[in-house]
């Protein structure tokens, strides 16, 4: 129901599947490699400070940019993505 969405609004639940998060999750870290770079060439070998794969996920976004949906090819687009 609407007051229940709104209960769980309140305490400020995730919405998006896990799969949809782990892209989310994925996507912020790109971001904040290129406010920090510029740009997206990244190393295919390169991890962050976590140890998160950016270059390898990158590469693999790439490879299946047919099966991204609109929105996630235009916020690669937004941050400047070497297709």
């Amino acid at each position: 129901s609407e007051q229940r969405k709104q209960l769980l609004d309140a305490i400020h639940f995730d919405w998006l599947t896990p799969k949809e998060r782990q892209w989310e999750d994925c996507f912020i870290c790109a971001e904040g490699y290129y406010r920090d770079n510029g740009n997206l060439r990244v190393p295919v070998t390169y991890r962050d400070e976590k140890g998160f794969g950016l270059g390898r996920w990158l590469q693999t976004q790439r490879k299946n940019k047919a099966k991204l949906t609109e929105s996630q090819v235009q916020r690669l687009n937004d941050i400047e993505m070497e297709w």
